[in-house]
């Protein structure tokens, strides 16, 4: 690996290795629209974080996303539904606050401040599940603040400086925002002010060793790991409570109070470089099997997230349509493609799963049940 002349966003060390061959890969956004390839990653000798080298080249790309973002068009700003093994679908959302209910002792009566809110999903679940909370959102813009504060129980929605936001919060929420930001450290130092005693900061991000994709999104600063992600929060001076990979599948959920806690270990940058070399291998071979299997029989994808539009980008026009089992994205278009579900797959079609394992597998047992016998499912092996 060859070093970089931009220094860790994260822990500022010189120390960033780059990583070769990213240049090759075709980018997506994460609000899931194609991205020219080129950008830079590296991984950090300091504190170990996978990252995009956010010089002025990456900040003018993320801008541009920035300013002609739409959050899950896919399904006109409904939220991404999330499957279990069985098929049965969630949001994130649902997902997260179900689970941290089961796992917290929150109070009845609370305030919750969610942090880069979008349109205002998490907040919407928070309002049925926490009905006796006070709600508030985050954004640097006020695109869907009229969505945002009639929701029941939002006090409001806020667009300045969080150190402007008055009072103290039970509970502060970064669904899929901690891994935009190119100064994660100053927010983690800003936010112990903000919670009450005994409150809790919960953070949600995609895990690039269960989610290769992850490397592809070209707004994303950061690229995490459980222990670079714990690292960084608990170097910040908090202590962890939960940090786990089960509540969604491929992302990680991190929950901690300010306070003291035993230092995470740094993680070690032979082992990071080989897991990251090997994520890239293993999206190198999808795309070759996928270019090689999508000639003579119509073609289509499944999904229409991140991982189906990374593959999309690789494969172009030779992708007649895509597969989703979200109710809410099945019948629309994505990238000017059909989206159908399993059951309407075109006859004697192929169908990539842009999966990794045991993922894919999973989910290529379950579609295999309801589809015509003439669609064949294809994928990649693990890791």
């Amino acid at each position: 690996m060859q070093p970089s002349p931009t220094p860790c966003h994260v822990c500022s060390c010189a120390a960033l290795e780059l990583v070769e061959c990213y240049g090759t890969f075709a980018r997506v956004t994460s609000d899931c629209k194609p991205w020219p390839r080129g950008g830079a990653l590296g991984i950090c000798r300091g504190c170990g974080c996978v990252q995009a080298v956010a010089d002025d080249g990456w900040r003018e790309e993320a801008s541009q996303i920035y300013r002609n973002y739409s959050i899950w068009h896919q399904s006109g700003g409904a939220e991404q539904s999330v499957f279990d093994a069985f098929g049965q679908a969630a949001s994130r959302s649902r997902r997260i606050l179900d689970r941290l209910q089961r796992e917290v002792a929150l109070p009845v009566r609370g305030r919750l401040l969610d942090i880069g809110c979008g349109n205002g999903s998490l907040l919407s679940t928070a309002s049925q599940l926490l009905p006796e909370w006070s709600l508030a959102g985050t954004e640097f813009d006020d695109k869907y603040r009229a969505r945002i504060e009639a929701i029941p129980n939002v006090e409001g929605l806020h667009t300045g400086p969080l150190r402007d936001i008055p009072g103290q919060f039970d509970l502060v929420t970064m669904s899929h925002v901690f891994e935009h930001l190119t100064a994660p450290a100053t927010l983690l130092e800003l936010l112990p002010a903000m919670l009450k005693p005994n409150g809790h900061l919960l953070i949600q991000v995609p895990n690039y060793k269960e989610n290769p994709f992850e490397l592809t999104v070209a707004d994303h600063c950061s690229h995490f790991c459980p222990s670079s992600l714990a690292k960084i929060v608990s170097g910040a001076g908090y202590t962890l409570r939960i940090l786990a990979t089960d509540w969604v599948p491929r992302e990680i959920t991190l929950l901690a109070q300010p306070g003291v806690s035993p230092p995470v270990a740094i993680p070690d940058l032979p082992e990071t470089s080989t897991a990251v070399a090997s994520a890239l291998s293993w999206l190198n071979a999808m795309r070759e099997k996928a270019r090689r299997s999508c000639n003579g029989r119509r073609f289509g994808i499944f999904g229409t997230s991140i991982a189906g539009t990374w593959l999309y980008s690789e494969l172009g026009d030779r992708v007649s349509f895509f597969i989703d089992e979200d109710l809410q994205r099945a019948g629309k278009n994505h990238l000017g493609v059909p989206i159908v579900l399993p059951l309407d797959a075109p006859q004697d079609s192929l169908v990539f799963v842009a999966l990794p394992q045991p993922l894919a597998g999973t989910v290529m047992s379950r579609l295999r049940h309801p589809a015509p016998s003439a669609v064949s499912y294809l994928t990649v092996d693990s890791l």
